[in-house]
């Protein structure tokens, strides 16, 4: 209680001594003019004023004072103060009136009783102080608006009116439809309004419109304020103009999708360069499959020519040599079917059986093992025979053509004694393997974490490109969501294909 600062505003000098006892410091006046001095350079509390001052003069210089100092506390003394100077103080809002003579106790239960007034002020004035501030932070960096249950707009500040390009006067009374984006969604506002409604806070990015028509991108904060009934009072709206970073991502999305389709487009002609690689392969294995075929058919043709001039020929000798030349050109027919599965650029997937796109692979390139001296051990079992998958089938014929090309070059390259390479395909679970490995030493451990990267060879440059196992990759990645990985064992390198096998096809 000894904290307070009183004026004290008469010629009475018995009650400041009584007073002080109360208080931090008193300051003693006999007019009003000496109080209006004071009060320019002092702070103070409260104010009292002795009954040596009449009544109706008292109360004047409470009013003069109040218009200096509204908020500050006023007592008055007086004795018997008529009812209607009464109303006239409390409409003036004085605090306290105190009629003598002035108890000790009295005194003290008032001075208790204006202790907490000036505290309460205080404090009080100190929150309105932080509320201010707090108001004017918001105010000067996001942009706020408010509106009653219903929606329509009750306040705005100057940062939103500016944001909007509508003035305070023509937002007010509206709803937040005024700055309604053609592209905003039915299903976001919805979304928003049942979440404010059920009191909870909305947070989310809004397309917004300006008064011109410009598009304005703001992160939004919508949060219901509730009363003491727990009843929603209004709808506080708080912004952040995200405009700049929406175009930024929108001029980044741009050019991730111009990347991206460059991509593509650069895939697309490595896997064209990849598989014209190959299908020059082919034409090499085909060359060499083909010799002996045709060969044969002509020794026949001239065994028969020859055998006509010395005499003719028997019809069981015309029908064997007829069924020589049918079995060679079956083959030759064969070997071009093999080729047009392979080289058809029809990407579109079908279901098609893994072993017979195996066999199918083996065969074109079983001409070139044959002549390196390198098996190829190759034995599914009557279950992994029936195995499909979805996919272009061309494109897996591709992959597994380019894993055993590489593995044929390195067992001739390092001039490998028994070479040989084993192809096993087996099912586990919702995945399908084929694993392909040969024993001709492995991949050297400085190249094994770059073979998949795109132009990357352990090839000489005349001999190889290094698209083809990163092609591979790709194809087993994008095409069948699947995985390609390499690894080496004791004997040799290790390739695994992994492709997600359609359990409900």
């Amino acid at each position: 209680m000894n904290s307070l600062t009183l004026l004290y505003i008469g010629t009475h000098r018995k009650y400041p001594s009584r007073l002080r006892h109360y208080l931090k410091s008193i300051t003693v006046v006999s007019n009003e003019s000496e109080a209006l001095r004071s009060l320019s350079s002092n702070s103070y509390d409260a104010i009292l004023i002795d009954d040596s001052i009449p009544l109706d003069e008292a109360l004047e210089i409470i009013k003069r004072i109040k218009m200096v100092k509204k908020s500050i506390i006023t007592v008055l003394i007086s004795i018997n103060p008529p009812q209607s100077h009464l109303i006239k103080a409390i409409r003036l809002g004085i605090n306290d009136v105190l009629i003598p003579p002035l108890d000790p106790d009295v005194l003290k239960e008032t001075f208790n009783k204006l202790h907490f007034m000036v505290l309460t002020s205080r404090q009080l004035i100190k929150k309105n102080l932080l509320l201010n501030q707090y108001k004017n932070a918001l105010d000067s960096s996001l942009y706020i608006s408010k509106t009653n249950p219903q929606g329509i707009i009750t306040y705005v500040n100057e940062r939103f009116s500016h944001l909007s390009g509508y003035t305070v006067n023509e937002i007010i009374g509206q709803t937040h439809r005024l700055f309604k984006h053609p592209n905003s969604t039915r299903e976001q506002m919805a979304e928003l309004w049942n979440t404010i409604s059920s009191k909870k806070v909305w947070h989310g990015t809004i397309t917004n419109q300006t008064k011109t028509g410009e598009p304005f991108y703001t992160d939004t904060f919508v949060i219901p304020i509730l009363n003491e009934r727990n009843e929603i009072e209004e709808y506080m709206d708080m912004r952040i103009d995200v405009t700049e970073l929406a175009n930024h991502l929108r001029n980044l999305q741009s050019k991730i999708d111009e990347a991206t389709k460059e991509i593509r487009a650069q895939q697309e002609r490595l896997i064209s360069q990849s598989r014209s690689v190959a299908l020059g392969e082919m034409f090499d294995n085909i060359a060499h499959q083909w010799r002996q075929p045709i060969g044969a058919i002509n020794n026949a043709i001239i065994n028969a020519e020859f055998a006509m001039e010395l005499g003719g020929m028997s019809t069981d000798e015309i029908l064997e040599t007829f069924q020589k030349i049918n079995s060679y050109t079956a083959f030759l027919s064969g070997t071009i079917d093999d080729f047009r599965n392979f080289s058809n650029p029809d990407k579109a997937k079908t279901w098609f059986t893994l072993h017979e796109t195996i066999q199918q692979t083996i065969g074109i390139l079983q001409d070139s093992f044959d002549s390196n001296t390198i098996s190829i051990c190759y034995g599914p079992n009557s279950e992994e025979q029936l195995l499909k998958i979805y996919g272009p089938q061309g494109e897996l014929s591709q992959v597994i053509l380019n894993i055993l090309s590489n593995a044929r070059d390195a067992l001739k390259e390092n001039a490998i004694q028994n070479a040989h390479v084993s192809i096993s395909l087996h099912q586990k679970d919702t995945e399908i393997t084929i694993t392909i490995a040969d024993n001709g030493g492995g991949i050297p451990d400085s190249a094994l974490p770059k073979i998949f990267d795109p132009y990357f060879s352990t090839k000489n440059k005349s001999q190889g490109t290094g698209i083809g196992l990163y092609m591979s990759k790709t194809i087993i990645e994008k095409n069948y969501t699947g995985k390609l990985e390499a690894r080496n064992a004791e004997e040799g390198a290790i390739f695994t294909i992994t492709l997600p096998a359609e359990l409900d096809r």
